[in-house]
C-alpha cells in the first residue's frame, strides 16, 4: 500500500493522527480484518466493582491483595496516566511497570476511546487469533493502516462504529447499533505503549495473548480425575485456590473462577435450549482455565526451585497421560441433572397404574418434590425455581405412557410451545378429561 492510500483527510487534525509506524516494515497480516466492523470496547454496566478504587476510563481497576499486581479492563488513552498516579499513591514513585496486554485482537483508539474489530456475523464475540506474538504485533500495526484508509475514503473525517444497544449477560441477546463518529484523533494500542515508555522509562509492555475465559493452551477438563491420578497436583490445587480467592471479590478482585463455573452452570440449566450454547462454551472454557492453572502451579512448584530449567510445554510433554485425560475428559461432563433412578421407578409405578388419572395430583406433587431434592444445593430464588420446573417437565415427559407422550408432543409441536411443567400438566389433564368423556360415551 502507498502513502497516498493512507493519507488522512484534512478535517482530522493532523497532529492527532499517529504516523510513527514504518509502513515498509508491515508485512501481510496473519488475518484479513479489512472487512471487520469497529466496535467500542466499553459497554453499559462494565464496571462491576465498588467505587473505592474506581478510575474513570479504567473499568474494574483493582489490586491483588498483598501483591503489587493490578488489573483493569482496556483503559481509555487518558486513563493510563491516572492509573500510574494511583499506583504511585501506594508508595511506588514512577514505578517499574510491566503492562501485560492479554488481547489477541488489535485495539485502536479513536478520540482516546478503545475499539476492536468484530466479524460482521459475530458482532458480540471477540476474534480468536492463535498466531504467534510477532504476527499479532504486525496485525496491530496493519489494522491501524486499514482504519486510516477507511478514514481517508470517508471524505468527511468520520468513521462507522458499532456498540450494543444495551447490556445483556448472554451475548446472543444483545442488539447491535451502528453509528457514525467524527474522528478527532486516531492511534493504535502499540502507539499508546510507546508513548508511555518514552515518558516513563521504567514502563515496559508485553503481549501475552489469551482467549477470554480460557487457558492459553491445551484443553483439559476433569479436575477430580486429575487429583486422583496425579496426587502431586493436590498441592498445586491448594495454592491456585488460594490465589483465586485473593483475586476474587472477597479479596478485592473481580471474579472467582471456581464460583464462575458453578454460577454459569446454573444459568445454563435455566436457559432456553437455543441459548444454552453460550453458557456451555463458557463453562468448558472456565473448566479448561482452572484445570490448566492447577497444572501450572504444580509445574512451578516442581521446577521453580531449580530456576525453571525446563519450560511448561516440556513438562507437559513428559506427562503424556495428562493429554489423554485432557482429550477424554470433556465427554464426561454431565450437562443435565436427572431425578434419582430409584425415585424415577416410584413415579413410573404411579403412571403405569390402571387408574393413573386418579393419581395425577399425587404424581405431580411427587415429581415436584423430587425436583426440589435434586436441586437442593441451589440457593432459593428464580434460578432454582426455573431449574426445578425444567427438570419436572423433562421427568413428566419421560415417564408418560408412550401413546400419551406422543400425543402431547404432537400438540406442543403444533403450537410451537415449550414443554414447561405448567403447560404439560394442562395437556395431561386435558387428555385425561377427553379419555373420561370417551369412556362415558
Amino acid at each position: 500500500m502507498t502513502e497516498e492510500q493512507v493519507e488522512t483527510p484534512t478535517e482530522v487534525p493532523e497532529e492527532n493522527v499517529e504516523h510513527s509506524d514504518d509502513i515498509s516494515s508491515i508485512t501481510t497480516p496473519c488475518v484479513d480484518l479489512s472487512h471487520c466492523k469497529l466496535k467500542i470496547d466499553h459497554f453499559e454496566k462494565m464496571h462491576s466493582l465498588g467505587d473505592e478504587r474506581k478510575i474513570s476510563g479504567a473499568p474494574n481497576f483493582r489490586k491483588v491483595s498483598g501483591f503489587p499486581i493490578y488489573g483493569t479492563a482496556q483503559p481509555t488513552e487518558d486513563a493510563y496516566e491516572v492509573i500510574l498516579e494511583e499506583i504511585s499513591k501506594n508508595g511506588h514513585d514512577d514505578p517499574d511497570m510491566i503492562w501485560y496486554n492479554m488481547r489477541q485482537e488489535p485495539v485502536i483508539y479513536i478520540n482516546k476511546i478503545p475499539y476492536a474489530p468484530r466479524y460482521p456475523n459475530m458482532m458480540h464475540e471477540n476474534i480468536e487469533i492463535g498466531d504467534p506474538v510477532p504476527e499479532l504485533d504486525n496485525l496491530q500495526r496493519s489494522f491501524v493502516i486499514d482504519i486510516k484508509n477507511r478514514l481517508a475514503e470517508s471524505k468527511d473525517g468520520s468513521i462507522t462504529i458499532h456498540r450494543d444497544s444495551c447490556y445483556t449477560e448472554n451475548p446472543m441477546e444483545r442488539e447491535d447499533v451502528e453509528e457514525s463518529l467524527k474522528v478527532e484523533s486516531l492511534k493504535g494500542l502499540h502507539n499508546i505503549f510507546a508513548e508511555l515508555t518514552t515518558k516513563h522509562m521504567s514502563n515496559q509492555s508485553y503481549r501475552v495473548p489469551v482467549v477470554e475465559e480460557r487457558a492459553p493452551a491445551e484443553e483439559c477438563f476433569d479436575i477430580i480425575e486429575l487429583l486422583e491420578k496425579v496426587p502431586e497436583t493436590i498441592e498445586g490445587k491448594r495454592k491456585i485456590d488460594r490465589i483465586i480467592d485473593i483475586c476474587g471479590p472477597k479479596g478485592g478482585g473481580l471474579q472467582n473462577l471456581r464460583e464462575c463455573i458453578i454460577e454459569t452452570k446454573w444459568k445454563y440449566d435455566v436457559a432456553p435450549e437455543e441459548k444454552q450454547v453460550v453458557w456451555k462454551r463458557m463453562i468448558l472454557n472456565f473448566m479448561e482455565r482452572y484445570f490448566y492453572l492447577i497444572l501450572f502451579a504444580t509445574y512451578a512448584s516442581e521446577v521453580g526451585p531449580e530456576g525453571f530449567k525446563s519450560s511448561f510445554s516440556e513438562w507437559m510433554n513428559a506427562r503424556t497421560h495428562l493429554r489423554t485425560m485432557i482429550e477424554e475428559g470433556k465427554d464426561k461432563l454431565e450437562w443435565y441433572r436427572q431425578v434419582d433412578p430409584q425415585k424415577l421407578n416410584t413415579l413410573k409405578e404411579l403412571i403405569n397404574a390402571p387408574n393413573y388419572e386418579d393419581n395425577l395430583t399425587t404424581l405431580i406433587k411427587t415429581i415436584y418434590e423430587f425436583a426440589f431434592l435434586t436441586y437442593s444445593d441451589l440457593p432459593r430464588g428464580p434460578i432454582k425455581n426455573n431449574s426445578m420446573r425444567k427438570l419436572a417437565a423433562k421427568t413428566l415427559l419421560e415417564i408418560l405412557p408412550p401413546h400419551v407422550g406422543q400425543e402431547i408432543q404432537k400438540k406442543l409441536d403444533e403450537h410451537l410451545a415449550s414443554p414447561d411443567f405448567v403447560t404439560l400438566i394442562g395437556l395431561v389433564s386435558q387428555h385425561c378429561k377427553q379419555r373420561e368423556t370417551e369412556v362415558t360415551v
